[in-house]
């Protein structure tokens, strides 16, 4: 396993409201978590989640894996914009993904390799 070697930049936390479940689509069932606000904080960066813009479109392929579609509006407390946007796909084991699906925060105190979640 490859160690994670980049620094720590901010640790991000956001409000959800409930989640939007769209439902079946021909590639795979669709969910919106929408994000209304947040902050992340970090030695040198540090400020707010803004609410417009907010948002991760999850779609659940048959195959069980999630494809996320993440875009968020950062604003740092010394006024800098920060349009912040991540895609990624993941496969998580039975017990993870009802975890997920509970909302369940875990927290670590160091990025762990994602087959070491559950």
């Amino acid at each position: 396993m490859t160690e994670l070697k980049s620094p720590h930049l901010f640790t991000i936390t956001m409000k959800l409201p409930p989640t939007l479940e769209l439902g079946d689509t021909p590639a795979g069932n669709r969910r919106v978590f929408t994000v209304s606000g947040g902050e992340f904080t970090g030695d040198r960066l540090r400020g707010e989640v803004l609410p417009q813009a907010g948002s991760d479109l999850l779609l659940v392929r048959a195959d069980g894996s999630s494809q996320q579609d993440v875009r968020l509006i950062l604003r740092t407390n010394d006024a800098a914009w920060i349009l912040m946007t991540y895609r990624g796909v993941r496969h998580a084991s039975p017990l993870v993904s009802a975890r997920i699906a509970r909302c369940e925060q875990r927290r670590f105190s160091k990025p762990r390799h994602p087959s070491t979640l559950g």
